[in-house]
């Protein structure tokens, strides 16, 4: 989901990516002047263990292969 201010400029962005072991990946990413300012990441894996890692200053993900349903996370894996 995508959110713009009044003149049609994204502010922000949230995603959410779901496994089908039953682990996921949200991120919500704060933009200002077309740039990524900060980016709030929650994993949890399938027992409903749950990691958050903020960033500032740009992006941490998306990774390479984020969008295939078998990419690993880029600080360890969902799965236990």
């Amino acid at each position: 989901m995508v959110s713009c201010d009044n003149s049609g400029e994204k502010t922000s962005e949230i995603h959410m990516t779901i496994w089908p072991e039953g682990g996921s990946i949200t991120t919500s990413t704060v933009y200002s002047n077309h740039r990524a300012v900060m980016q709030h990441i929650t994993t949890r894996d399938r027992q409903g263990n749950v990691n958050t890692r903020e960033g500032f200053g740009g992006k941490l993900i998306p990774w390479p292969g984020a969008r295939r349903q078998s990419a690993s996370p880029p600080f360890g894996s969902i799965e236990k």
